[in-house]
């Protein structure tokens, strides 16, 4: 979701939080007679009468759809993780744009990753994680007997590199996710 997108969502949230609010505190004051001259009943009659129209089972259907579907675009576009195919570097202004694709900086990343022994780029990506940071996602496979001093020796380097590649000044984060081969090791019973 773009940021005018979360802005507006947020301050949808924001008042249909407060008018719920609202409508609990006057049930509250309602019941606790703090409403003067409140009735004692409601009176839903019109909205009995309403609810018995030809017309009130198509408009309530019709709000169920077009609920299910922004619902559905709702949960749709917060699921998303937007992997970023090209990344502008710092420098760029309206005169020129500065890009990276991110398959050049994965590639970056394995050459640094090869010099350690037991180490493997199994995967990379560029996430868009928050519309205003950038991550480097690194999924790295380590082998059973590998050193875990080098390997966090191996991160620390594949995030200097990346750096220096990137630019000082670039808002971006680094992950690197340290993952054994995936195969389950089969329990030996004693009988």
């Amino acid at each position: 979701m773009r940021r005018p997108g979360a802005v507006l969502e947020r301050t949808a949230v924001f008042a249909v939080g407060v008018v719920l609010m609202a409508a609990g505190a006057a049930a509250v004051a309602w019941e606790l007679d703090w409403i003067p001259d409140a009735p004692d009943q409601l009176d839903v009659t019109v909205v009995a009468e309403r609810t018995e129209a030809g017309w009130w089972p198509w408009a309530a259907g019709g709000a169920g759809v077009i609920l299910v579907v922004v619902g559905l675009y709702w949960l749709f576009a917060h699921t998303r993780r937007r992997t970023i195919h090209r990344l502008e570097l710092s420098g760029s202004d309206p005169g020129g744009r500065l890009t990276v694709d991110s398959s050049a900086v994965v590639e970056s990343a394995r050459a640094t990753l090869e010099g350690a022994a037991g180490l493997q780029l199994r995967s990379g990506r560029i996430i868009d994680a928050d519309h205003r940071e950038r991550l480097v996602d690194l999924r790295v496979g380590i082998d059973p007997g590998a050193d875990l001093g080098e390997a966090a020796d191996a991160a620390e380097r594949v995030a200097a590199e990346l750096a220096a590649n990137l630019g000082p000044d670039s808002a971006i984060r680094y992950r690197v996710i340290l993952a054994g081969q995936g195969k389950k090791s089969k329990v030996s019973r004693v009988q």
